[in-house]
């Protein structure tokens, strides 16, 4: 990544140093921030746990304000990566766009998950113009019947927004943002994966994500690649192909199972829209408020101390068991944890 902000540079090498010591209590700031504007959605997507184990905190959901969003600043100006999204639609956020040109005041790659619906040509416009770094399109498939089954909306609107965002992009004389296509594969959306390539090269795309489906529904086992070992593992060598025959960027999943490293304890920060610091975006554990306390504070209070020692004591393993953050095998992807904050552990 290039950097364009010198503090966040430095930041990340003390925060290696740290990691190597095995530091309970950092000197360093998160390099990654994970700021949720909303969790309020205008689509609904089947896979999604909102209409499931988080339906009732949905429900109670609302917007991130000002005055939760100016207590993040101090550690903005740290970031190298800031992710202004979470369990909702960020463009439904009326101060969205205000709110990303501050972030991009303090020069980190910004980036963001949007369904498009709203990535109207007024919005478009504003992201091109403050540098936005990325936008990711939560992508449902190559023809309406499937898009409207996986994500519950219209592919047309969808097309038609991206296409006019590469169009103003042009004329504006911009390579920024990046448009992205995140899709969540599912057995579904199998016999028409090559066409979603297709389509990608047709409306300018510059990169395509492929996440495995993260069973919450049990309803939905039978839509895993897990399950579908050989005929998935075949259509990714031909879908990567065809990326590649494009020029396209391609992030993909794999099904060997392996055992990564999570760090997000050390590097990353996510807050809630109404100013939670949860331990990572799977939100298994509660660490503090911004109503309460603040940020400086909570990243080395005494229940973030006790969570790193306690990952230095017993593993990853114990401390988030099951966890397809670390733990790439077909248990961790048809039997998550709960993944809410109904849920989530308070030290």
């Amino acid at each position: 990544m290039r950097y364009t902000n010198f503090n966040s540079f430095l930041n990340k090498q003390i925060n290696k140093l740290e990691l190597r010591l095995r530091r309970r209590k950092l000197y360093a700031y998160p390099k990654a921030i994970y700021l949720e504007p909303t969790t309020k959605c205008n689509s609904n997507c089947v896979m999604c746990n909102r209409q499931l184990i988080r339906k009732e905190e949905v429900l109670k959901g609302g917007f991130l304000s000002w005055d939760i969003f100016n207590k993040t600043r101090p550690f903005l100006s740290m970031a190298e990566v800031v992710l202004f999204g979470g369990f909702g639609e960020p463009l439904l956020h009326s101060d969205f766009i205000p709110m990303a040109k501050e972030i991009k005041k303090y020069h980190p790659y910004l980036y963001f998950y949007t369904n498009g619906l709203l990535l109207t040509p007024e919005i478009s416009k504003e992201l091109i113009l403050m540098g936005a770094d990325e936008v990711c399109i939560s992508f449902g498939g190559a023809r309406e019947e499937t898009y409207q089954y996986i994500r519950g909306i219209s592919m047309a609107p969808i097309v038609e927004n991206i296409k006019k965002l590469n169009e103003l992009k042009k004329s504006l004389g911009s390579n920024k943002p990046k448009i992205s296509l995140a899709l969540v594969v599912m057995k579904s959306m199998f016999p028409e994966l090559l066409e979603v390539v297709d389509l990608a090269k047709d409306m300018g795309i510059n990169k395509i994500e492929l996440a495995n489906i993260v069973v919450q529904d049990p309803r939905l086992q039978d839509e895993s690649s897990w399950l579908h070992q050989e005929e998935c593992q075949h259509l990714m060598e031909d879908f990567r192909k065809r990326v590649c025959s494009y020029g396209l960027e391609l992030l993909q999943f794999n099904l060997k199972e392996s055992i990564e490293t999570c760090q997000h304890i050390f590097s990353s920060l996510t807050i809630t829209w109404d100013g939670f610091i949860l331990s990572c975006p799977q939100e298994r554990f509660i660490l503090g408020s911004l109503e309460n306390d603040q940020l400086a504070k909570i990243w080395n209070n005494e229940k973030y101390y006790k969570l790193r020692d306690r990952y230095y004591r017993e593993g990853i393993s114990k401390l988030c068991p099951n966890c397809f953050s670390w733990k790439n095998d077909a248990s961790a992807f048809l039997y998550p944890n709960k993944n809410s904050r109904a849920f989530a552990e308070k030290i």
